[in-house]
């Protein structure tokens, strides 16, 4: 007999448990920010938060950034075990803010492109909050193809 506390996923309890502020960061944004730690930056907000998952080898930091980097099925998983129907997810703090403009729309375009890519392939397991991107009057930013289309790929 199953457990009365144990979760219900699929909407079995008469409500979906949907999980928001759901975080995510591509590997290729993970070694920008291990470059720009390993540069001496000058900005400890950043070298404290992202300097101890990028440098720490303890097993909560390799943890939560093995987690972060993933949207496939470990994510699918852990939702599962955990109750949790569907998720919205969006890039991890400090994201692209911390770079150059050329380097930051590339990472943020990178990081759209990611999570349309994996909202389109488990569209009702999740959706996505797109990362923004700094605009300046004479470059208008490059929009991904996804970022036309709904997020929520069941609406």
């Amino acid at each position: 007999m199953a457990s009365p506390y144990a979760p219900s996923v699929g909407g079995d309890a008469g409500y979906l448990r949907i999980a928001t502020e759901e975080a995510f960061a591509p590997p290729e944004l993970i070694e920008q920010w291990r470059k720009l730690l390993s540069s001496g930056v000058d900005n400890p907000g950043f070298q404290s938060l992202s300097g101890f998952y990028v440098g720490s080898s303890s097993a909560r930091a390799t943890a939560v950034l093995e987690r972060l980097q993933d949207l496939g099925e470990r994510r699918l998983a852990d939702m599962d075990a955990t109750g949790i129907d569907k998720q919205i997810i969006s890039l991890t703090a400090p994201g692209t803010q911390v770079f150059d403009r050329d380097l930051g729309v590339a990472m943020a375009t990178l990081a759209n492109d990611r999570l349309a890519d994996a909202c389109g392939r488990h569209p009702t397991a999740s959706s996505g909050s797109p990362p923004s991107r700094r605009k300046t009057r004479s470059t208008p930013p490059r929009r991904s193809s996804a970022e036309h289309a709904s997020w929520d790929s069941r609406a």
